[in-house]
């Protein structure tokens, strides 16, 4: 699957805006993805009320940046996440402000998720989680975009397109799964598995600025310039390890993927 990789210096919104455009052209023009009225449905990294310079989080100018694309055409966007602990209006409230996605709806009028039920769905494709409770307005979303920051991370080695889905499962359900799946591959099956089942239609990351170390939270900022985009979060996150030059064999997902059959370099 194609990986398209565009590079952006800085996240000022026209720079943004222009690298985008590039990438949906060569993806085939977001008219032919996006048709008006289609409810849109932006899941970035929110992880944690983390301001935008961390590296912690999805950069708000590049859900900024989608949200003005998709607009254009027609479709009507919401941000959607659950950040880690307790799936609450006031939790959400404090992270969309710190991480610059209040600002970004203000600006858009894109619809900042505010609903918090839950809708289980069935996952034929699941090696661990053939039922599974995902966030219900992703579920009712015509279109997903997954907007991921491309981050090394302490547990799982690396975090992008296919690891951000994990926040399609609500607040502390998460934390249950850590528990219940304790090594890294059990973990790795129950990420691939989660991302099975929501189908996010485009991948992007966000490599602008990456986080290097300790992440997915505490490490340090990291300059690399870059956005990259497929219909395949595999391949998207595979590009990735290959910019940072950390070996896909390393990385939990990659090797459970691969033997899967989900990942063929």
């Amino acid at each position: 699957m194609d990986v398209i990789i565009n590079t952006s210096e800085n996240y000022r919104l026209d720079r943004v805006v222009s690298c985008l455009e590039q990438i949906f052209a060569e993806m085939g023009g977001i008219e032919k993805l996006v048709k008006p009225g289609m409810r849109v449905a932006i899941k970035p990294n929110l992880l944690m009320a983390k301001k935008p310079e961390d590296a912690a989080t999805t950069n708000p100018a590049v859900v900024h940046a989608i949200i003005k694309l998709v607009q254009k055409v027609g479709g009507i966007v919401s941000i959607i996440d659950s950040p880690g602990g307790p799936y609450s209006n006031s939790l959400l409230k404090i992270v969309y402000s710190k991480t610059g996605m209040e600002e970004v709806a203000d600006l858009t009028g894109a619809e900042l998720n505010y609903d918090l039920r839950v809708e289980k769905i069935d996952n034929p494709d699941g090696a661990y989680l053939k039922t599974l409770k995902i966030l219900k307005p992703l579920h009712e979303a015509d279109l997903i975009i997954n907007v991921a920051k491309l981050k090394t991370h302490g547990f799982m080695v690396y975090t992008g397109a296919v690891k951000n889905m994990y926040g399609s499962i609500a607040g502390l359900e998460k934390s249950d799964y850590h528990l219940r799946m304790s090594d890294n591959k059990q973990f790795a099956n129950c990420l691939i598995d989660i991302y099975l089942a929501t189908k996010p239609k485009i991948n992007i990351i966000d490599g602008i600025i990456a986080m290097e170390g300790d992440g997915p939270s505490a490490g340090i900022p990291k300059y690399i310039g870059g956005i990259l985009a497929s219909f395949d979060g595999f391949a998207c996150d595979y590009a990735a390890l290959k910019i940072i030059g950390v070996d896909y064999k390393k990385v939990p997902v990659f090797k459970v993927a691969e033997e899967r059959g989900l990942f063929d370099k």
